[in-house]
């Protein structure tokens, strides 16, 4: 998904298409060229440009005219493909990052030496964040058109005690063999899901600083983060191990973290599983299956607006406790000035 559009890989029983909607109708669908599409298919969306891929056709397409390839370029089994600025996106083949910009022209830009592998990547505007097989550690951060890296190694150690609680469940944490499964990137911060085999734990990362701090439970299993906007969404489980769990606690839940205030709140909380979240400018976007194994994609407003009447209610609300209240203080006042004149007749 991305702010305007979302894109989503449907399975259509002899042929796999990438749909396109806008975001603000989801019922809505364009019409866009892409290659014979496969379930290992790959795409990206950011702005009004799509890039897709099947294992050996890459299309680039703007998305304000959708029926005309803006580049192809031939592929080798590509496993990733990513928008990295308006005029350049990489390509990750066989362990190694290709740059490319939108006349079909190879660009510069950061690979790991020689014998070594990317394993993942993530951009945010010309930055981007790999992570090697030789340091699935950590997170080694470039920019387009340079070579040079900066290394910064994710911290996943958690509280002791909570490591004391995987351990009696039989699940031992191990920080020293911790790989990296998934990373995302956005201005300074960098969020990572680490995995120390007891479980999965999300780390966010200061790039400038290197401070970093476990978001998750440290015990429950976290996975697919995506920061943008001053949110860090992600899916967690609830429980250690969600095969044991009671049904209504066997599935992941959506949460949000909020960089503004460091706070955590859940976005779901019920018997469905949810998965992949996204933040975008306006919406909170994720991947739901219900309780007959069909997958949906559900979108949220993340200011939801409120209906004409329900406003004036609140309002005629609001004034009548005023109103109720004031005459609540009169009435007092007057009782006081009756029960004061009495006692001076008394007197």
């Amino acid at each position: 998904a991305a702010d305007g559009w979302l894109a989503t890989l449907d399975d259509k029983g002899d042929s796999w298409e990438l749909i396109i909607h806008e975001l603000d109708d989801v019922e809505s669908k364009i019409d866009v060229i892409q290659p014979v599409l496969d379930s290992n298919s790959t795409w990206d969306v950011r702005g009004d440009m799509l890039i897709v891929a099947n294992q050996t056709t890459l299309i680039a397409v703007d998305l304000l005219n959708p029926s005309q390839a803006k580049v192809t370029l031939e592929v080798d089994s590509p496993t990733d493909v990513e928008i990295i600025t308006e005029d350049c996106f990489a390509v990750l083949e066989d362990g190694l990052l290709k740059y490319w910009d939108y006349e079909g022209l190879e660009r510069l830009g950061p690979n790991p030496e020689s014998g070594d592998r990317v394993i993942l990547f993530e951009s945010f505007n010309d930055q981007i964040a790999l992570v090697f097989a030789s340091d699935p550690d950590t997170v080694h951060l470039g920019i387009v058109d340079g070579i040079g890296l900066i290394s910064i190694e994710v911290n996943a150690t958690g509280d002791p005690d909570e490591d004391d609680i995987l351990l009696a469940k039989d699940l031992n944490v191990d920080i020293i063999n911790a790989t990296i499964t998934d990373i995302s990137l956005s201005k300074t911060k960098l969020a990572a899901t680490v995995d120390v085999n007891a479980t999965s734990r999300l780390v966010l990362l200061d790039t400038i600083t290197g401070d970093s701090q476990i978001i998750s439970d440290h015990k429950f299993a976290a996975f697919d983060p995506h920061l943008d906007y001053g949110i860090l969404m992600f899916s967690a489980y609830t429980e250690i191990n969600p095969l044991d769990a009671a049904e209504e606690y066997s599935d992941r839940e959506i949460y949000i973290h909020d960089l503004s205030t460091n706070l955590t709140r859940p976005l779901t909380a019920d018997a469905l599983d949810q998965w992949a979240p996204m933040v975008l400018e306006d919406h909170y976007v994720y991947r739901q299956m219900d309780s007959n194994g069909d997958v949906s994609v559900e979108v949220q407003q993340k200011e939801p607006t409120l209906q004409s009447y329900s406003s004036n209610i609140l309002k005629f609300g609001v004034i009548l406790v005023i109103s109720l209240a004031f005459i609540n203080i009169m009435q007092r006042q007057r009782e006081s000035k009756i029960i004061h004149h009495d006692s001076e007749l008394a007197s």
